[in-house]
């Protein structure tokens, strides 16, 4: 299975250089299918100066903003394609291996193969892995319920279909896992695994736009569109405002 991996990324070349490619090709991804898509011609010029030939597969100029870059992104590809997507500041793919302890995963591409045979099995769109990189917390499960998808590192078969095409700025990766799950019927998470990434914190990127009022609004949005599937997370500490997701719709008794 030939697997396309897709990097949007904003002002971020030596981080992209330094963190997520380099823990692609040591996970043994061919570097002739990854593709960086930067929001314009200056950008595309900073990159192509920085990124070392021979790490990556192409660059291509898509559109401004993480939102147009999805959206840019989930056209580019033919139907079906497997698409593993990937932030570009992801300095680890990581296994938990016991309560305690999170390792490297040594074959990333093993791992990420499998991940879209399975999905494919159970007639899944979208997979994901596990938000946060805390053994304590992971199980050796994988689920295919309402589960938050995080945005840093995700696959799913390349479609034009708009009813899964994000709208949002902030919170597109919660946005996308309810769309997913409304189209599928479920979303599968791998929840043995995560990735060590800087949530909110690496300069660039949607730091250079973001702010508490954008992902306040964001949230806001989601709760009003759907009042069942998502509710405010007012246990988790943060600056930002958090939701949660969980499918609160009757069930039908047959």
């Amino acid at each position: 299975m030939r697997v396309e991996v897709a990097i949007p990324s904003y002002q971020r070349a030596e981080t992209l250089h330094r963190k997520t490619l380099h823990t692609l090709l040591a996970g043994g991804m061919d570097p002739g299918t990854i593709t960086v898509f930067v929001a314009d011609a200056t950008e595309y010029a900073t990159y192509s100066r920085t990124l070392v030939p021979g790490t990556y597969g192409q660059l291509v100029i898509g559109r401004p903003t993480l939102q147009g870059a999805r959206a840019f992104i989930q056209t580019y590809y033919a139907e079906g394609t497997p698409v593993l997507n990937v932030d570009d500041d992801v300095s680890g793919v990581l296994q938990a291996v016991t309560p305690q302890q999170l390792q490297p995963v040594q074959d990333l591409v093993a791992l990420v193969e499998e991940a879209f045979h399975l999905a494919r099995q159970h007639g899944v769109g979208l997979w994901g892995v596990y938000p946060v990189a805390n053994a304590y917390f992971m199980q050796e499960t994988i689920t295919f319920d309402l589960r938050y998808i995080v945005g840093a590192f995700w696959g799913v078969r390349a479609t034009h279909d708009p009813a899964v095409r994000v709208t949002l700025e902030d919170k597109e990766d919660f946005e996308r896992s309810l769309l997913f799950y409304l189209r599928d019927g479920a979303v599968m998470r791998l929840n043995t695994v995560c990735v060590d990434t800087a949530y909110y914190t690496e300069p660039g990127g949607m730091q250079v736009t973001r702010t508490p009022e954008r992902v306040q609004t964001s949230a806001q949005i989601l709760l009003r569109r759907y009042p069942l599937l998502c509710q405010w997370n007012t246990a988790k500490k943060s600056a930002h405002a958090e939701i949660k997701l969980r499918d609160r719709r009757p069930r039908s008794v047959h």
